[in-house]
């Protein structure tokens, strides 16, 4: 199942469409899952305590599929559901070397 079909299952499980709680760390953001073809179609962030937090799929969510292996900081908020902790994003940026340091807001 797509991530973003297993994501909005979830969501609908639950009833829930809350900010959550706030969220500001450094990590790297993984492939989590891949579609028939192979292509990436949902990523996890890692953070560096060895946390990991799918990420939500909406539009600054998918921003994150182009910054695979890539360290970057995170704000947003992460709501704890059932067998999942998931983070939706309002403001991710490159920290790693060579990066531009430019930071994409929702």
């Amino acid at each position: 199942m797509p991530f973003e079909s297993s994501m909005k299952k979830e969501t609908e499980k639950s009833g829930s469409r809350d900010r959550g709680e706030f969220f500001h760390r450094t990590g790297v953001i993984i492939p989590s899952e891949w579609d028939e073809g192979g292509r990436i179609v949902g990523v996890v962030f890692a953070g560096a305590e060895e946390e990991e937090f799918f990420i939500f799929p909406d539009d600054r969510g998918r921003e994150a599929l182009g910054m695979i292996r890539e360290e970057v900081e995170i704000i947003g908020s992460v709501s704890d559901r059932p067998r999942i902790k998931t983070l939706r994003i309002q403001e991710i940026r490159r920290t790693g070397e060579g990066s531009s340091g430019d930071i994409a807001r929702e």
